[in-house]
């Protein structure tokens, strides 16, 4: 009898046991299903700049629609404009794809809406544009005086707008939320009437109205130490890249390849124009080197580690000054996954009497590959620093 009892409960564990697992399994399948149906993993800012100015009858209002993308890297774009046909002509030849987006499968141009659908054409994460993105620009022709405005159209009081992209970790392609969005506003007004011949304006290279630009100084660490007790600046070290983004709160703006330039004591200069960025107060901004940890500034002339909450960085339109060279970026990741390591080490110390010019593994840029990047190295193992 006892035997009994014994078994029948034994039996009855195990239907327990194989029904939680039925149950597991099946909310994993279903989390898949939704994954590959394309679930929703974040959303992206989606706006037309200039969002606002003045032009003339018969100039060119060239409109570009720009993706704040953050950390996503986009790959699928498809949008419907509106605009009014009788102010703006736009020619579908003359709609121009960029950055990355270069592979049109569609271009729809009538009765004053305008639809794209193209993609960057690649399935590489690598090879993947993030932060401030411009996919799309359309040449607009100015045809009457009046107010004009360009929206992304909606249906339903959903806007026709779908992005798919890759999600931070980069494992497979999700649906991206397109929030928040917003048009833009145009004042168009008839030309001068001048009879005087004048000389054609250029084009501004500068940033519209509104967008802050950053200037900022830098010391990479390593690049003056001390030999036979004397300073040594490390001299004629080329222009080097370098990722920068701007933060407050969940917004981010990244901006890469940004190029900086050293003087003569290794004090590195950069200049990026910030599209897109909001004029204000209680930003950070992270600056990634080369080969180097993520740095998070969050005032001028900063010494110490800022932490998550201390941001206290006011970016005004225009031109902005920083100096962060009491806080040098730190060498080492050298094969850019946002840590020192084990994995650096062995690289550097395999690299050992290497000489030459952009090698990875010469963490403080003289050229030759020594005891000095290995023991740079070591001071550095093991951080892992800022939002990589």
């Amino acid at each position: 009898m006892k035997n009994r009892k014994n078994n029948l409960s034994t039996k009855l564990a195990f239907l327990v046991l194989a029904g939680l697992g039925i149950i597991v399994a099946l909310a994993l399948v279903k989390q898949r299903q939704e994954t590959r149906r394309g679930a929703y993993f974040g959303s992206i800012g989606v706006s037309v700049l200039p969002s606002e100015g003045e032009y003339q009858v018969g100039e060119t209002l060239t409109a570009v629609v720009v993706l704040n993308a953050g950390n996503f890297r986009p790959t699928y774009l498809d949008f419907t404009l509106t605009y009014d046909p009788n102010l703006l002509e736009l020619k579908k030849e003359d709609i121009e794809l960029g950055d990355g987006f270069t592979t049109p499968l569609k271009k729809q141009v009538a009765n004053g809406r305008v639809r794209v659908v193209t993609t960057v054409g690649t399935t590489k994460n690598e090879a993947l544009k993030r932060g401030v993105i411009r996919p799309v620009k359309l040449p607009f022709k100015v045809l009457k005086a009046g107010q004009a405005r360009i929206d992304f159209a909606q249906r339903n009081n959903n806007y026709q707008i779908e992005i798919a992209g890759y999600n931070p970790a980069g494992l497979e392609d999700v649906s991206l939320r397109p929030q928040p969005v917003s048009g833009a506003s145009y004042r168009l007004v008839e030309g001068g009437g001048a009879t005087e011949e004048t000389t054609p304006t250029p084009t501004p290279t500068t940033p519209p109205e509104g967008w802050p630009v950053l200037n900022f100084r830098i010391r990479f660490k390593g690049t003056e130490y001390q030999a036979n007790n004397q300073k040594v600046v490390v001299r004629d070290i080329p222009p080097q890249p370098v990722t920068v983004r701007v933060r407050r709160q969940e917004t981010v703006y990244t901006y890469d390849k940004v190029m900086v330039t050293f003087d003569d004591q290794a004090v590195a200069q950069g200049r990026v124009e910030l599209v897109g960025v909001t004029p204000g107060n209680k930003y950070a901004v992270i600056i990634k080197g080369p080969r180097h940890l993520a740095r998070r500034f969050c005032r001028d002339q900063q010494e110490e580690r800022c932490l998550l909450g201390q941001e206290n960085l006011t970016l005004r339109a225009g031109e902005n000054q920083f100096d962060w060279t009491a806080l040098p970026l730190e060498p080492g990741d050298v094969n850019l996954d946002h840590r020192v390591d084990s994995l650096d080490f062995s690289r550097v110390r395999a690299a050992l009497g290497q000489r030459g010019d952009e090698i990875a593994e010469d963490l403080n840029f003289n050229k030759v590959v020594n005891s000095q990047d290995l023991t740079l190295l070591l001071l550095t193992l093991g951080n892992k620093y800022e939002d990589e």
